[in-house]
């Protein structure tokens, strides 16, 4: 029998952290994060194991929580580099 593992309490935490994003900001982050995380992850694996699109379930508990907490350190990046950007385009230089 498969036991496959969801991390509820990661997904719930990822989620609260996207909360305050628009959709569009969500998708592009999501998506950016998603396809660092598969090329890290297919750099250390073989090439029988190699991943296509981010797994949901994963059969060992270290395997998911690794890759749940890394998500989640990449996703805090990522916003905090998008909001960078958004305050950097407001400052304007007073002469």
């Amino acid at each position: 029998m498969n036991k496959f593992i969801r991390i509820k309490k990661y997904r719930d935490e990822l989620n609260t952290i996207l909360s305050s994003l628009s959709f569009n900001e969500k998708k592009y982050i999501l998506k950016k994060v998603d396809t660092r995380i598969i090329k890290s992850s297919n750099r250390l694996l073989e090439d029988k194991d190699k991943f296509k699109k981010l797994p949901n379930k994963f059969k060992d508990e270290k395997t998911a929580n690794i890759m749940h907490l890394g998500r989640i350190i990449f996703v805090r990046h990522e916003i905090d580099e998008l909001y960078k950007a958004k305050r950097s385009k407001n400052i304007r230089v007073v002469k």
